[in-house]
């Protein structure tokens, strides 16, 4: 018996000593964890956690916190996060997560912990450009916001720096010379012998029937109440900041000789309001400060809600995870390409036939459709404007309703890419108008040009087909969508505008630069044609005056660029 007693203890003992080392090596919180965010406490709903040296942090709290929108994709159960031009994914029980497409490895993975989710909170912190402090000692997680004043823009003959402030969930450009005033009430100003003036950000939850009106009228109120002998409204308007509507109220306060005026902004969004409230008092020029306000005013941005474009990015947007798009090669932000990459994926959604992708660079843009051929895609996505970045949007197609009316279609993803390859190709690529990717315009293509070695009499081949089999259909309402470049070659006739795009199709197939331009001419009529580059130059082709005349000699084939434009007032390249 006294053995078996023994050997109780023993096994007792043993597995307590298991059970002691998981609770430390594997995850532990042994005192609650507080944490901090630019020396304000974050309410957190359940107590962060350590798991293998790693802090783990609830999923939704911090998040908000940090002014990121959030979503949990229950399909795959993932989680994504944006703010600031940062998109990142995790997975519940995986050690790889994606910043703005791009695989990491995490030192620990998120986890579910009694039905809340937890995440690594360096990654993300990292991920959001702020500092974390873990003191393991006093059980604290101090967040910090970081390069506050190192990013700068220039407009006006002023300089303006990049403010963040994280737990209102914005950015805004202030003047240079600008300081932070007060910490707490978050105050930027500058106070001179010369000047004072001051901008001051709130964030304050609403109730959901609440309206732009009705917080602007409480606002005017409140200041009459406690000013109501000094002050006088001399304003009021409207203007939209960023795609978010606000109200602008103007007044000024006068006492003792002096005169201090106001200018408050006021925005709601997802049942907040954001105020700024900017005072100022000068000697000197006052439009130069009104200037200078409007573009604080302006530059305002609700990191969430907002994409820097000219930065960049890479955020699969709500219906991207709706539709149920899986990615499978590797695409992320300012990912170097050389003309073309490859888009592979899948998708759930079973009724859609083809997304449209749109691409752009400064000026420049240019639009046309991948097939999703038994929820798979496997297309090539072209970057066509010469060296530098590019920025891609993947998109549902735009419908049409019996009306007549137009639907538009849902943006999926945004991304940027590095074009390396200095040529323009933007007149070789397909388009939405302009097919020259389908199997039938390659094929018809190279069957009319087989036999021709040089670029002049492959496309005076292409002429003369067109000329010889395909005739003009004018007949058009006002309402009708031209139809794509196969369709022309299968019914055999088209409009003027289907037409040139299909002469333009067959050129491109065979890499013959080639656009489709229309001029006005004195009746303000529209008259379409290609213009291609041959021999090292522009020339214009006139395939309706061919068909229209039955002219099979080389007077409207190969023209001059500039003898043949001066014909219309003025003339433009049809972006596709």
């Amino acid at each position: 018996m006294k053995r078996f007693l023994i050997l109780i203890i023993f096994i007792i003992a043993y597995f307590s000593c298991f059970s002691f080392a998981d609770e430390n090596n594997s995850i532990s919180s042994k005192k609650e964890i507080q944490m901090f965010l630019n020396d304000k406490e974050i309410s957190l709903n359940v107590s962060p956690i350590i798991v293998n040296d790693t802090v783990l942090v609830p999923m939704r709290s911090y998040f908000e916190a940090l002014g990121s929108e959030i979503r949990w994709i229950g399909r795959t159960k993932e989680v994504s996060a944006y703010k600031n031009n940062m998109f990142i994914k995790l997975k519940i029980d995986s050690d790889e997560a994606y910043k703005n497409g791009k695989k990491f490895k995490l030192d620990s993975a998120p986890i579910i912990v009694n039905s809340h989710t937890m995440v690594p909170a360096k990654f993300i912190a990292d991920t959001f450009d702020l500092n974390l402090v873990w003191d393991k000692d006093a059980s604290t997680i101090t967040l910090s916001s970081k390069n506050n004043g190192e990013n700068y823009n220039f407009v006006n003959d002023n300089f303006y720096k990049k403010i963040s402030i994280d737990d209102i969930g914005a950015y805004f450009y202030i003047p240079q010379q600008w300081k932070l005033i007060d910490f707490d009430n978050k105050i930027y100003g500058l106070k001179s012998n010369d000047e004072e003036s001051s901008v001051q950000i709130s964030k304050t939850k609403i109730s959901p029937d609440e309206t732009l009106e009705s917080l602007t009228e409480k606002y005017k109120t409140s200041v009459y109440k406690t000013n109501k002998d000094t002050v006088v409204f001399t304003g009021n308007s409207k203007i939209n900041i960023n795609e978010i509507e606000s109200t602008v109220t103007y007044y000024t306060i006068t006492e003792n000789d002096s005169t201090i005026k106001s200018i408050i902004y006021l925005l709601i969004k997802d049942n907040y309001e954001y105020k700024l409230i900017f005072s100022y008092k000068t000697i000197f020029s006052e439009d130069n400060l009104i200037d200078q306000i409007t573009y604080i005013a302006k530059s305002f941005q609700l990191s969430k809600y907002t994409i820097n474009y000219d930065d960049e990015h890479y955020v699969e947007l709500p219906s991207f995870d709706k539709l149920g798009i899986d990615i499978e090669n590797e695409i992320y932000s300012n990912m170097e390409v050389k003309s073309s990459f490859n888009f592979k994926a899948t998708i759930e959604q079973s009724d859609l036939s083809k997304l449209e992708v749109i691409v752009s660079r400064k000026m420049s843009k240019k639009s046309f459709i991948i097939p999703i051929i038994d929820g798979k895609i496997n297309s090539v996505i072209y970057t066509p404007f010469g060296l530098g970045k590019h920025n891609i949007l993947i998109k549902t197609p735009d419908t049409i309703t019996k009306d007549n009316q137009v639907i538009k279609g849902d943006p999926l993803l945004v991304f940027s890419v590095v074009n390396l390859d200095i040529k323009k190709l933007e007149y070789l690529v397909p388009s939405t108008k302009i097919q020259n990717n389908e199997l039938g315009i390659n094929s018809l293509s190279n069957l009319l040009t087989y036999n021709k070695l040089k670029t002049y009499d492959k496309s005076k081949a292409i002429f003369t087909w067109i000329s010889s089999n395909i005739s003009i259909n004018q007949i058009v309402n006002d309402d009708y969508d031209s139809k794509p470049s196969l369709q022309v070659y299968n019914d055999e006739y088209g409009t003027p505008e289907e037409i040139c795009y299909f002469y333009t199709a067959l050129l491109r197939a065979i890499n013959i630069p080639s656009r489709t331009v229309y001029g006005i001419n004195d009746t303000n009529s529209k008259y379409f044609w290609v213009e291609m580059y041959i021999n090292g130059k522009w020339v214009a082709s006139d395939i309706l005056a061919t068909i229209k005349f039955s002219s099979n000699n080389n007077q409207f084939f190969y023209i001059p660029l500039n003898d043949y434009r001066e014909n219309f007032k003025e003339f433009h390249i049809e972006d596709y």
